[in-house]
């Protein structure tokens, strides 16, 4: 059987009936605080596992305030190291404060600390655990930890002074990279294809190769930061959508990437990139596994061989027909990503492939 979305503490309840096969007690308070720990668990690794910060980030103060000291330590860190990702140092720096106030011993936080404080070119910040190190590595016969410990904060500082004298570093976002929309071609009344391109070395590919690597061939999507401000999906200013590209992998690793998307009245991210004017600054994620191929399945690439269908038969509609675009991509030469198509079985699609509108 299988359960998705596990959004609220009544589905979960209903998983774990199904799993002991007997009914819970409801009045059990602290189950019901353990059902809920592990839900919000569950979706803040799904999402860093997807570099959703937004997502992530979600209520975890609260979690913060009401979890016990030791666990309550631990998901101040994790907070810490979530809000650095989102490109968000001077928040990340107080939560890191905040754990070595707690643990004024613990490595990990310091050298998290070192690295944000060398991003905002804080010296001082850096001076000062240089004598924390001293203080910790006090034992005269094993000093190869404060060695290796003040070889990385002389790294830090050297950046750090790097950022007061030359151009500041740019705000990144973990797994992301910067692109422009460069035009829009009207496909519909609320449907368009947005043409995107970067410059980015950043963007990474669909297609990771060299090196020994396997091609492993994958239909894949790419996430958008939709600028919508305050939301109610998190507390970063924007919220994150998937969307599936039509153009091909090649065309990503040239720095283009087209979007066919449909806008929906009340759609936060598609609305927003509707009125974005020509020339804004754009994030996309680097690209995402969506299903493997030949198999149309998301399971481990390891197995991917495993499973290869003697035909396809794809059933469409609407914006889903992006996904029948890459489908299509792989059983062509020069679109699939190795030197011969992956997909070599009959494929019938019930609706047509996307047909770019003339110019």
């Amino acid at each position: 059987q299988l359960f998705t979305r596990i959004l609220d503490v009544q589905k979960s309840v209903r998983i774990v009936e199904t799993a002991k096969g007997a009914k819970l007690n409801l009045d059990d308070a602290d189950m019901f605080q353990r059902l809920a720990v592990a839900r919000q668990t569950r979706i803040r690794q799904q999402a860093c596992l997807e570099s959703k910060w937004n997502v992530a980030l979600a209520g975890m103060s609260d979690q913060i305030s009401a979890a016990p000291e030791k666990r309550g330590f631990k998901l101040q860190r994790e907070f810490g190291e979530l809000l650095y990702k989102a490109g968000l140092w001077e928040e990340a720096l107080e939560q890191f404060l905040r754990v070595q106030e707690a643990a004024p011993s613990n490595i990990e936080a310091m050298m998290a600390l070192a690295q944000i404080f060398s991003k905002l070119g804080r010296t001082d910040g850096l001076v000062h655990l240089e004598n924390e190190v001293k203080r910790i590595c006090c034992d005269p016969e094993d000093f190869r930890l404060e060695l290796e410990l003040s070889s990385r904060l002389s790294k830090f500082k050297t950046e750090a002074q790097a950022v007061l004298t030359d151009v500041p570093v740019e705000r990144r976002i973990e797994n992301y990279a910067i692109w422009h929309l460069e035009s829009v071609t009207a496909v519909s009344q609320h449907s368009a294809i947005y043409h995107l391109v970067s410059k980015d070395l950043k963007r990474g590919t669909p297609n990771p190769r060299g090196r020994g690597r396997s091609v492993w061939s994958k239909v894949w999507h790419t996430t958008l930061l939709a600028e919508v401000g305050a939301n109610a999906e998190g507390p970063l200013p924007w919220v994150e959508r998937d969307y599936t590209p039509i153009s091909t992998s090649q065309e990503w690793e040239r720095g283009h990437c087209d979007l066919l998307v449909k806008v929906y009245k009340d759609g936060q991210a598609s609305l927003w990139l509707s009125r974005q004017p020509l020339g804004t600054r754009l994030w996309l994620s680097q690209p995402l596994r969506t299903l493997g191929v030949p198999s149309l399945v998301p399971q481990s690439e390891l197995n991917e061989t495993g499973f290869r269908p003697a035909s396809y038969l794809l059933l469409l509609a609407g914006t889903g027909i992006v996904v029948a675009e890459q489908v299509l991509h792989h059983t062509e030469t020069g679109k699939c990503f190795g030197a011969s198509p992956a997909i070599t079985s009959p494929i019938r699609p019930l609706h047509p492939p996307l047909q770019h509108p003339k110019s």
